[in-house]
C-alpha cells in the first residue's frame, strides 16, 4: 500500500532534531556543560554539533563526561573505541584505539591551536536518558593536528543502565578557546 498524503505537522513533530542549546565559545573556556534543565526525559537520544572547535594548546584532545546526578560524579568503566585515515594526498595512514576510561570518553583526536586547525564533530548519545538500558555513543570527528589532517570514527557505551542528565565536555588539558557547540533533541 502506498502513501497517499503526508501530514506536515506530523511529520515535523514527530521526526527530526530539535534544538535545545547552543553555546559559542570565543575566549578561553574550561568546558562546555549540559545539567538536566536541558537533558531531560523528553528525549532519549540527543546529537551535539560542534563547530571550528580548537583547544588552547596543541593536541590535546575533548573529553565527554558522563553523569547521572546532574554533575556530582561521573560514570566509571566506560569502554570505547575508534579509527582514524589521515587525510592526504601522498598515501594515508589508518589506525585503531581501543580504551578503557575512569570516567570520561575520548571524543576524536588531537586538535591542533592555529588557524585552519581544530575540527568539527558530529556525537550520537543513544538511549541517554532511559533508564534500565545501556547507552551509547558514536561520533565523528575531522579536524587538523599540528601537521596532518585525520578523520576519526568511533563508538563507545557509557557503563550505566541509569538515565543520564549531564553531560561535560572538556579538553584532556587545557582550556577550549573557541567553537560552537549545538545540543539536539532527537525526535523518535
Amino acid at each position: 500500500m502506498a502513501i497517499s498524503k503526508i501530514d506536515a505537522v506530523t511529520a515535523t513533530d514527530n521526526t527530526g532534531m530539535v534544538l535545545l542549546d547552543t553555546e559559542t565559545i570565543s575566549s578561553s573556556t574550561t568546558s562546555v556543560i549540559w545539567n538536566s534543565s536541558i537533558i531531560t526525559t523528553t528525549y532519549s537520544d540527543y546529537i551535539i554539533r560542534i563547530h571550528s572547535y580548537e583547544p588552547v594548546s596543541d593536541g590535546y584532545r575533548l573529553r565527554l563526561y558522563p553523569s547521572t546526578d546532574n554533575g556530582s560524579s561521573f560514570v566509571d568503566g566506560n569502554t570505547q573505541g575508534q579509527f582514524f585515515r589521515r587525510i592526504t594526498n601522498s598515501g594515508g595512514n589508518t589506525g585503531l584505539e581501543d580504551d578503557n576510561q575512569d570516567d570520561f570518553i575520548f571524543i576524536g583526536g588531537g586538535a591542533g591551536n592555529d588557524d585552519g586547525e581544530g575540527g568539527s564533530f558530529r556525537i550520537d548519545l543513544i538511549g541517554l536518558t532511559q533508564a534500565n538500558c545501556k547507552k551509547y555513543v558514536t561520533y565523528d570527528h575531522i579536524g587538523k593536528e599540528p601537521t596532518d589532517a585525520y578523520h576519526w570514527v568511533g563508538g563507545a557505551m557509557i557503563n550505566t543502565t541509569s538515565a543520564i542528565n549531564y553531560l561535560k565536555l572538556q579538553n584532556s588539558s587545557g582550556n577550549i578557546t573557541q567553537g560552537t557547540f549545538s545540543l539536539y533533541g532527537v525526535n523518535r
